[in-house]
């Protein structure tokens, strides 16, 4: 796990959730000198391994690999919940050709945000609308098809199983900051392996507090696919955007949530300047 001041209301969750589905051989913390009490409240449920630095997340995520020493591990992030059940269910798919696997996610909703009018009114209706035109089915995703460009909206590392022998040699690069488990997925099946994604969604997904935090995310995300050459091309993103808002529109109509589109418009947009503005947004602290 890697952490930065993740000490949040939802944290406790998260750990509960992991000392109850996950049989933990070493708990491998990977931690931004938090000093919100983020180590303190893991001591609560593990005795954990802690690796100390100022490094960006892909680098991070190198450091807790290279302390693993079991056959498999998991990569989990700070802002999930593992639903009953989890680990049982997601390893059954494990197979000799499987490097990695991992379920999708669901916004957990209210749950996650703070107690603020424009989240009352206007953040819950805005991203719950978004998901009913925003779905992904299940990926199998190895080196003898072309489906790559398909995972880049999703994220494929926040609660993943992983084959340990099969990435000890990943070496990203410092300066990466979003997108890395793009580069850690790119590793596994350039080595022949297969990266299964399960259309399940039960884990919680504590992603933002706000709506404001959510567009940040956002152009961090895109800012981080154009960095490391995950990203469209702007005549591929500026497609995907209108489809995206026409989608929405129909949406909308028919369910009468004018949300739905608004969302839409405003999201691509926001992504469009972190594709042009990549520079800046995507060395955002995240």
């Amino acid at each position: 796990m890697c952490t930065w001041n993740s000490n949040r209301s939802f944290f406790g969750k998260c750990l509960k959730s992991i000392e109850r589905e996950i049989p933990v051989h070493h708990f491998i913390v990977v931690d931004r000198f938090s000093h919100d009490g983020t180590i303190d409240a893991i001591k609560r449920y593990f005795e954990p391994v802690i690796v100390k630095t100022r490094a960006n997340l892909a680098k991070a995520r190198s450091m807790g690999i290279s302390r693993v020493d079991t056959e498999y591990f998991v990569f989990v992030d700070d802002d999930i919940e593992l639903p009953f059940g989890w680990f049982k269910r997601v390893a059954s798919y494990l197979t000799p050709d499987v490097g990695a696997i991992h379920e999708e996610m669901v916004w957990a909703g209210r749950e996650c945000l703070d107690d603020s009018l424009i989240n009352r009114l206007v953040t819950e209706r805005w991203i719950r609308g978004s998901m009913s035109f925003c779905q992904h089915k299940m990926i199998i995703i190895d080196a003898e098809q072309d489906t790559m460009p398909k995972v880049v909206g999703l994220n494929v590392g926040g609660h993943t199983i992983i084959k340990t022998d099969i990435v000890k040699d990943w070496k990203p690069s410092s300066l990466v900051s979003a997108a890395e488990d793009l580069l850690l997925l790119k590793h596994i099946v350039g080595k022949g392996y297969i990266w299964r994604i399960i259309d399940h969604h039960t884990v919680k997904h504590y992603a933002y507090r706000n709506i404001f935090e959510h567009f940040r995310k956002q152009k961090w995300h895109m800012a981080g696919l154009r960095a490391t050459g995950f990203s469209p091309t702007l005549r591929e993103l500026l497609t995907e955007i209108t489809s995206q808002s026409l989608r929405a529109a129909k949406q909308s109509i028919k369910s009468k949530e004018p949300m739905i589109l608004a969302y839409a418009v405003i999201t691509g947009l926001i992504r469009l300047d972190g594709y042009i503005r990549w520079n800046r947004f995507c060395i955002m602290k995240r």
